[in-house]
């Protein structure tokens, strides 16, 4: 009976170098044969794991030869080797057109012009590529040629299948969203003819740096927007965020209900209005962490008690996660003020600053304020953390009643952690004797 150990070690050999990267150690490690063969192969494995696991596009390098152009050398590696773009997790784009003098001051050399004349005859040949029609093959080599790394990182998308994480930096959208709506509507599409993995199939995370400077009148979709149509995408992420949330697909073109279950959003400024129409398109938001920082230009309803209600119409019974930080010291007791959570039915950890449960009057009115958590929070509450105030009264937090109202209000209560010397007098021991682990930081 013939067994794998019995195929030539030619074929043993091919084998081995055609295995999927995360599984080659494992395979050559099963008996001393297959090590004696593979070991050269696992190291070539090793080699290519570092270099292609986290790349970065869009950076000059200076070398010996005259300039390396990152982002080409990536792409042409790839389409020369195919199996190089299963090691490819996370990629992080940077937002540098080579066209623009103070990125690029030297023009291409004779050898990078040959390298991109390489990559349009692998990627196009001469009907285009799966993403892009045969009458735009001449437009797209022309944006190589010109130093578009934009394109560049548009076409790099198109060969990676294992893709976990996006991360775009100082994003300005030039047609990276609506490429990405492209890719996910032909992957997703009932007459597709794509052939082996599916790029863009496995990504769960989008992270954008800054949405503040975006200069997208003539672009067809934002790109939250365009990367929600992907059915893998699970978490949202950026700092310096402003997005109104406007440019999705019609329902003509692709009927919406995002997968996505968290979004962070940090030192950002999304209004109320914009939150709807985000949290409109999603199925179920399990986990929303939103540091709120005042941004320049600002328009429309930012406060709390408007984003409150936001959550209670499009997550009151999915919602089980929420960090609520406002890091900008404007905001007055007026715009602070968030009210009572119990609306949010099934909210388990709960992270946010006790003075936002401070009515408006009382800011003027007291220097001290006794503050019963009971009032506030919803019967689902496990976790509780109160950050530092850095301004208006200074509150005392107490249970009013915990004992009595134990089983009907906070059953399922265990843990708070709040600031030195805000605690109620005997609150310590009394939460003990009910099991919550108070923690004064």
């Amino acid at each position: 009976m013939s067994t794998l150990l019995s195929l030539p070690n030619e074929i043993l050999l091919q084998i081995i170098e055609e295995t999927r990267p995360y599984t080659i150690r494992s395979f050559v490690s099963t008996c001393k044969k297959i090590w004696t063969l593979g070991v050269k192969a696992l190291e070539q494995h090793q080699q290519d794991l570092e270099r292609y696991q986290d790349p970065e596009l869009g950076i000059w390098q200076n070398g010996e030869s005259g300039i390396e152009v990152n982002s080409y050398a990536y792409l042409s590696e790839l389409l020369l080797k195919p199996r190089r773009a299963l090691y490819v997790n996370h990629l992080v784009v940077h937002n540098r057109s080579f066209t623009v003098f103070e990125h690029r001051q030297e023009p291409f050399t004779k050898e990078s012009l040959t390298m991109i004349d390489e990559i349009c005859g692998l990627l196009f040949k001469d009907d285009g590529c799966p993403y892009i029609r045969g009458d735009e093959v001449g437009q797209w080599a022309e944006k190589l040629r010109r130093g578009d790394t934009n394109a560049v990182a548009c076409l790099f998308l198109t060969l990676l299948p294992n893709l976990e994480s996006l991360s775009l930096m100082e994003y300005s959208n030039q047609g990276i969203a609506e490429f990405i709506y492209k890719i996910s509507k032909a992957n997703q599409s009932r007459h597709r003819m794509l052939q082996g993995p599916l790029p863009l199939n496995n990504l769960a995370t989008i992270v954008i740096n800054d949405t503040t400077s975006m200069d997208q009148p003539g672009e067809k979709f934002g790109i939250f927007e365009a990367c929600m149509t992907l059915p893998s995408l699970r978490r949202l992420s950026g700092k310096y965020i402003d997005s109104p949330f406007d440019k999705w697909p019609t329902e003509e073109e692709f009927p919406l209900e995002s997968n996505v279950t968290e979004i962070d959003f940090y030192s950002s400024a999304v209004n109320a209005e914009s939150f709807a129409r985000l949290l409109k398109r999603i199925k179920a938001l399990r986990r929303l962490r939103y540091r709120f920082a005042r941004l320049p230009g600002m328009l429309g309803d930012y406060t709390p008690l408007s984003l409150k209600r936001i959550l209670e119409q499009h997550c009151s019974k999915t919602l089980t996660h929420l960090d609520f930080n406002l890091i900008n010291p404007s905001f007055d007791g007026q715009n602070r003020f968030i009210g009572s959570l119990r609306g949010l039915r099934v909210l388990k950890h709960l992270r946010i600053q006790g003075n936002m449960f401070i009515k408006p009057s009382a800011w003027l009115k007291k220097l001290y304020l006794l503050l019963d958590l009971l009032r506030v929070l919803p019967a689902s509450i496990e976790s509780l953390t109160l950050l530092r105030e850095e301004q208006g009264p200074c509150i005392t937090y107490t249970f009013h009643e915990l004992r009595k109202k134990r089983d009907t209000h906070l059953p399922k209560l265990t843990n708070v952690a709040c600031p030195e010397h805000s605690t109620g007098y005997g609150m310590i021991e009394e939460c003990a004797s009910l099991g919550i682990e108070w923690v004064d930081y």
